[in-house]
């Protein structure tokens, strides 16, 4: 009862986030677990400060940037000829 789909993502821009994405993913020391060759797992550990961070609080932190970004790009007064007023 899963189904999986591909589709190619042609955009540069949107290549470069989706990258982003899946190397958060990736390199999670934080969330992550290994399967060892019995079967069981091991939770990943950070080996160095930049890995305390997981995954989970780099997306936060990434979401929390991008709605700064829009709520501050809202809050200017667009500008042009299309808000001349002419009589």
């Amino acid at each position: 009862s899963r189904v999986e789909a591909l589709a190619p993502v042609e955009d540069p821009g949107l290549r470069e986030e989706l990258r982003w994405f899946l190397d958060a993913q990736l390199s999670d020391r934080r969330s992550a677990w290994e399967m060892q060759p019995d079967g069981s797992y091991v939770q990943r550990r950070p080996e160095k400060p930049a890995e305390e961070k997981g995954c989970q609080q780099a997306l936060i932190e990434w979401w929390e940037k991008r709605a700064r970004e829009a709520t501050r790009l809202r809050k200017r007064k667009p500008r042009g000829p299309h808000l001349r007023h002419h009589p």
